[in-house]
């Protein structure tokens, strides 16, 4: 039989923590109230990111975001049923006796196979191994912070932390897809984890964030289990899965085809901010396929580009017509140069009579 000593002790620790609760759920009230302004701000955001796709007719993102949406929509549903909860009761916390607490704790022992009461005052359960749809997530800790009953008994009392991480690819704090930075979105399960831990009914919580950690909801994850070793885009942060991920050699990170584009000319893949456009041809060209006229500076493609002067073709044109004109007034100057004067070849030529005219 399991020797009661050490779990009577652990019940003495925790009646303190218990009797000094309020006695009013106001404080309550306050943090459900504070939990709908939070997950209305992330709702704000997503709403603002699936606008920013549309105007910018980014189709694929469009559709994951009304997703993400339609997802941050429900956990602000959930957060106001919650607070509506709470700002309809009227019951006073109820103090449970040490013969309560202890009972709990003898429940917790048959119910988890690994229960501390930490010096830390934490008291902690360790789950089992957890898989959902084959993604291993591996052991939770389950923690409630004996310090936070003071003033809350809802989840937040609560931390859930991976003790073999195998985070979201996309989210290094995401363990779970309920929880985020070792703080736990219960869903529908909040209103009955906070009611429990009000009445002291410590093992009801404690099988309850338990059973969140063990199911899977595709209605409110904060990273879905399609996603999860998926590769967040570079630019829009959104997870794609590796067989819609693209590779940009020249930047050398990931992106979903939304943000990926094609050099014109070499129709090889490369990110939107990797490529340069042509602006007299339009082609869009990457660091190998665009260079730079030495006259006008412009952005020209390779394939408009004249390597022998390192021209655009208009600049290359004025400096073919410049090249004839100079030749022709080279041409001109020469002739000018070695054209004998016609005064003195008539000069030369003229006959001497003076001669004969006197013989004569």
């Amino acid at each position: 039989m399991r020797n009661k000593t050490p779990l009577l002790c652990q019940a003495m620790r925790l009646l303190p923590y218990f009797e000094s609760r309020a006695a009013s759920p106001d404080h309550q009230r306050d943090r459900a109230m504070e939990s709908v302004r939070d997950q209305a701000v992330v709702f704000e955001r997503q709403l603002t990111l699936l606008t920013t796709a549309h105007s910018r007719r980014w189709l694929h993102a469009a559709e994951r975001m009304e997703t993400s949406v339609t997802d941050a929509l429900q956990r602000l549903q959930y957060a106001v049923s919650a607070a509506l909860t709470h700002a309809h009761s009227r019951a006073v916390v109820r103090r449970p006796t040490l013969r309560d607490l202890y009972g709990e704790l003898t429940q917790l022992h048959q119910e988890f196979n690994r229960v501390r009461l930490e010096e830390g005052e934490v008291l902690a359960v360790t789950t089992d191994a957890i898989e959902l749809q084959d993604v291993y997530l591996g052991e939770f800790s389950i923690e409630l912070c004996l310090d936070r009953l003071a003033e809350r008994t809802d989840v937040g009392a609560f931390n859930v932390i991976a003790l073999d991480p195998h985070p979201a690819a996309g989210s290094e704090g995401t363990t779970h897809p309920h929880v985020q930075n070792d703080k736990l979105c219960a869903g529908e399960a909040t209103v009955a984890i906070a009611h429990a831990l009000r009445e002291g009914r410590l093992c009801d919580a404690f099988l309850a964030v338990n059973a969140v950690l063990s199911a899977y909801n595709a209605g409110s994850p904060f990273v879905r289990l399609e996603d999860w070793d998926g590769t967040p885009c570079a630019n829009c942060g959104h997870v794609v899965d590796r067989e819609n991920c693209f590779y940009c050699e020249s930047c050398e990170q990931d992106y979903c085809d939304d943000c990926v584009s094609g050099c014109d000319v070499c129709q090889t893949s490369r990110c939107r901010g990797c490529l340069e456009e042509d602006g007299e041809s339009g082609l869009l060209c990457c660091s190998a396929c665009h260079h730079q006229c030495g006259r006008c500076d412009r952005t020209v493609d390779s394939n408009s580009y004249v390597e022998e002067t390192g021209l655009c073709p208009g600049c290359h044109e004025k400096y073919l017509e410049e090249e004839q004109q100079h030749q022709q007034e080279e041409v001109e100057d020469e002739r000018d140069t070695h054209e004998p004067d016609p005064s003195r070849a008539t000069a030369a030529v003229a006959p001497d009579n003076g001669g004969a005219d006197v013989a004569a």
